[in-house]
């Protein structure tokens, strides 16, 4: 309930709930353990307090290693921090997992690693090798491949815009967005929008996002 109120306008009020809950969930439930510590680190990044979302991802993933979304998500905010040597321990065991070798492989990018090369080959061979009967279930993969490795703003709109269809979340959003910002695609912008104003959806690190990505243009 504490996760739904949160996607329905009353995020300060879930997580406050889920924030008391987690005192009664016994130490031996280590599933709702590490459901509740993903979902208030879900719900902390949604409030732009990275500092906790942090907090309760590593707490989630001491709980359970192989939670690859929370993974994902913890390595992107490392990621914005410039925390490059945090991300590279984060990911590095998990190569196996396409996304979290994207992350990997930036990390490894910007800090000139002479890794790069032979991992990024690595990863190019992933994507290219998807077929049509299996591409669907990569659309977000191939949105930030094409974003971060090629600047093909637009063919990564197109799978930034197929994985929306597909899928819509809080962070689906921001991708899409992060995606139409560099694209000027206004259109997709204002659908994002319509969205969280729709479902009454609360994400400051959305509006961030959207904040910077103005003043940008302003300077």
């Amino acid at each position: 309930m504490a996760q739904a109120n949160s996607l329905l306008g009353e995020l300060d009020k879930g997580y406050k709930v889920l924030k008391a809950a987690i005192q009664h969930i016994h130490s031996k439930d280590q599933h709702a353990l590490a459901w509740a510590y993903a979902t208030l680190a879900e719900m902390a990044e949604r409030k732009y307090d990275l500092g906790a979302a942090k907090s309760y991802y590593k707490k989630s993933l001491t709980i359970k290693a192989n939670d690859h979304p929370s993974r994902i998500a913890y390595a992107d905010i490392l990621l914005a921090e410039n925390n490059y040597d945090e991300v590279l321990s984060l990911t590095k065991d998990y190569l196996d997992n396409d996304l979290l070798m994207l992350r990997y492989v930036r990390a490894l990018n910007i800090q000139g690693d002479k890794r790069t090369s032979d991992h990024f080959c690595e990863l190019k061979r992933r994507v290219l090798n998807y077929t049509d009967n299996n591409r669907h279930l990569h659309y977000d993969l191939l949105a930030e491949y094409y974003l971060y490795f090629s600047a093909d703003f637009e063919q990564s709109l197109q799978w930034a815009r197929r994985h929306w269809q597909q899928q819509k979340t809080p962070r689906d959003a921001r991708l899409l967005a992060n995606v139409a910002i560099q694209a000027v695609d206004n259109k997709s912008l204002d659908e994002i929008q319509h969205w969280h104003t729709t479902y009454q959806v609360e994400d400051k690190g959305y509006e961030h996002l959207i904040k910077s990505s103005w003043l940008a243009m302003v300077d």
